[in-house]
């Protein structure tokens, strides 16, 4: 038997086709399907059902599959690891995002990173969808998503974190003055993030569940406890960047991710407002393959990203803020007051 067959099966089994197999890693299609007929004849038994349109596997092709997704990672784990003791990053480096995290923070960063290892290829693939690093072939994955219940065997690293503010136009500042205080909020129209598997719209994409209307969720810069503060939406939108042109055309207070806001502060089409308080914060976690960890090229872009994407996106690294007393006990004291509850 030749164990190469295993890896072609493994191959067509993870991108469901010869032709997606194929186009992934440039082995002729005719090359896989004969391969595969090979292997069957061996074996038996037949692996895939097939039709003109879908390739799926048989009862035995999934056991099967089982145990040689098994082997072949084996083997690509014993070869990297010999790879890994090559000093100088080399080859290419896969890497997935969402479209926003690509034009706004990471291009920059990643060009940094090639013209620090010449040797490194990068291939971005910016999309909407979530991507599994394993089933895609991915080396890296950039995600502020939530990375509860992540199967086991990723590893997930904690890079940056995304930082929201609230700013709004110059001509809404002129119509309506300038909020000094939290409560001042409540007399603006405010943009905000519509909940796509909600019935009613919250900021930051969150339903809510136990309050009626809407809330901004806001902390002092410095440190200290959140504040849900009532505000009145008047443009709802899911998209981050439509949101961001609404706040230039002067339809409301907006909390928008600092990277976004550089060139507007620069030209004024935006203001900062509050500057004491600062938006939720999202994690921004890189997932890997648990074989793709250890390889130099990928090691040394972890490193770089953990380094220079907080500057990109213009906050701290995680865990490097600090709490102040005398703002938390303000912070409490304001939720109180929205709450409706009688200070202690």
């Amino acid at each position: 038997m030749d164990y190469n067959d295993f890896y072609y099966f493994t191959l067509i089994a993870e991108h469901n086709g010869f032709s997606q197999a194929e186009r992934r890693t440039g082995i002729p299609k005719s090359t896989l399907s004969r391969r595969i007929a090979k292997l069957e004849k061996h074996l038996g038994v037949a692996l895939f059902h097939r039709s003109p349109h879908h390739l799926t596997l048989t009862s035995a092709g999934k056991t099967f599959y089982a145990h040689c997704r098994k082997t072949v990672r084996s083997a690509s784990a014993a070869v990297e690891s010999i790879l890994a003791l090559k000093e100088e990053p080399t080859g290419l480096i896969r890497i997935s995002c969402h479209e926003l995290i690509a034009q706004y923070y990471l291009t920059t960063v990643l060009v940094e990173f090639m013209d620090r290892y010449p040797q490194v290829r990068v291939e971005l693939i910016a999309t909407d969808r979530d991507i599994h690093p394993v089933r895609e072939d991915m080396d890296v994955v950039i995600t502020t998503h939530p990375v509860r219940n992540l199967p086991p065997d990723l590893i997930v690293k904690r890079i940056a974190e995304e930082e929201l503010v609230p700013v709004t136009s110059p001509d809404l500042l002129q119509r309506f003055g300038e909020p000094h205080t939290l409560e001042d909020v409540s007399r603006y129209p405010v943009i905000a993030n519509c909940a796509d598997d909600a019935r009613t719209c919250s900021l930051h994409g969150q339903p809510e569940e136990t309050h009626t209307g809407h809330y901004w969720t806001l902390s002092p810069a410095s440190g200290g406890s959140a504040v849900r503060v009532p505000v009145q939406p008047r443009f709802l939108c899911s998209d981050m960047r439509a949101q961001y042109h609404a706040a230039l055309r002067s339809a409301g207070l907006a909390m928008l991710p600092v990277a976004f806001l550089h060139d507007a502060y620069a030209n004024g089409w935006l203001c900062r407002v509050l500057p004491d308080w600062v938006g939720p914060r999202k994690t921004v976690h890189a997932l890997l393959p648990p074989t793709k960890g250890m390889l130099p090229g990928v090691r040394a872009l972890l490193d770089h990203l953990t380094e220079h994407l907080p500057q990109s996106m213009g906050v701290c690294r995680p865990g490097m803020g600090f709490t102040s007393g005398i703002i938390a006990a303000q912070s409490e004291s304001l939720q109180q007051h929205f709450d409706g509850r009688p200070r202690q």
